[in-house]
């Protein structure tokens, strides 16, 4: 399982012409979220001719990283826009130093200018805004149930209006490779992804806590007078120091909660935003329902590190 890495890069330039590039040193890291601004990677590609490395500078050019192995093939990890390239060369070779963006050009740029009615399909009112994106969309099950409260009339951003149509239903969007990702508390689709020692996982799950802050009130004269007063009286201090317990209320509060499950795993392609996964370990059980919210890929040519993934979920 999971030997002889391989990897391809395909360049969409703005002149018609298509560039595939593999067998040289290259190094890649992208991450991929469930937030409105778009996704985006830095790509190092080193050793290119200089007839290639002119072909691929152009504004606008499409590029896909493509990884895996080749027991298990490869599958699209970044797909974006090129949007700066600068020459690097730390040692003896020439590097090309490229940042691409997913979508970001219709997320900067479109425009929006419509109406939208009360009891309209969510579905329908974000296809329309996607056409004006000139960006696919999908939803989940939960999110295409839902209709519009009320009437809006827009004429905006399209990332802004994308904004007012979901907010008041509870709807969350994101921007995945050239479409638009829409969820309601509920996966996109449920993949066949399974996670575990056997499987690739690597080390042992963490639980990613919150813990919320207490707003603090700036005391009166009287109540800082009541202070000074109260530490000059010498008692044993309850609850003890760094308790985990607050007895103040006569109640147990709740010190935090658990805001997601993070791991990682060898480098792994196929899993995308929104899609439920099943997480399986000896520190925490089998078969943990988890919707993928955060995916970080790292791929180097380079150096003798493994090619991982890492990735942040909640439980489903």
């Amino acid at each position: 399982m999971a030997y002889g890495w391989q990897y391809e890069i395909t360049v969409f330039c703005t002149d018609g012409e298509t560039i595939h590039i593999d067998g040289v040193d290259v190094d890649f890291s992208c991450v991929r979220d469930d937030e409105k601004e778009p996704n985006e990677a830095d790509l190092t590609i080193w050793g290119l001719t200089p007839e290639t490395h002119n072909a691929i500078v152009q504004a606008g050019s499409m590029v896909t990283f493509a990884g895996g192995y080749i027991d298990e093939g490869m599958f699209t990890l970044f797909q974006g826009e090129l949007i700066s390239a600068v020459n690097v060369k730390p040692g003896e070779v020439y590097g090309l130093k490229m940042k691409l963006y997913e979508a970001l050009i219709p997320f900067r740029a479109s425009v929006t200018s419509r109406k939208f009615r009360k009891g309209q399909s969510l579905k329908e009112a974000l296809a329309q805004v996607a056409s004006d994106m000139g960006l696919g969309c999908q939803l989940s099950k939960a999110a295409a149930a839902l209709t519009l409260p009320k009437n809006i009339s827009a004429a905006a951003l399209s990332r802004d209006v994308l904004t007012s149509l979901c907010r008041p239903v509870n709807a969350t969007w994101s921007l995945q490779y050239q479409s638009i990702a829409v969820t309601a508390g509920d996966s996109i689709f449920d993949g066949a992804a399974a996670f575990s020692p056997d499987s690739g996982l690597l080390g042992v799950p963490l639980l990613k806590i919150h813990t919320p802050k207490r707003k603090k009130k700036k005391p009166s004269e009287k109540e800082q007078i009541q202070a000074k007063h109260e530490k000059s009286i010498k008692t044993y201090a309850w609850p003890p120091k760094n308790s985990q317990v607050d007895y103040s209320k006569g109640a147990r509060r709740q010190i935090g909660v658990i805001e997601a499950i993070t791991w990682e795993s060898l480098l792994r392609g196929g899993v995308e935003i929104g899609e439920k996964v099943v997480l399986s370990s000896p520190s925490m059980g089998e078969s943990w329902e988890i919707i993928v919210k955060k995916i970080s890929h790292r791929f180097s040519t380079r150096d003798s590190q493994p090619r991982t993934t890492s990735w942040e979920g909640i439980i489903a």
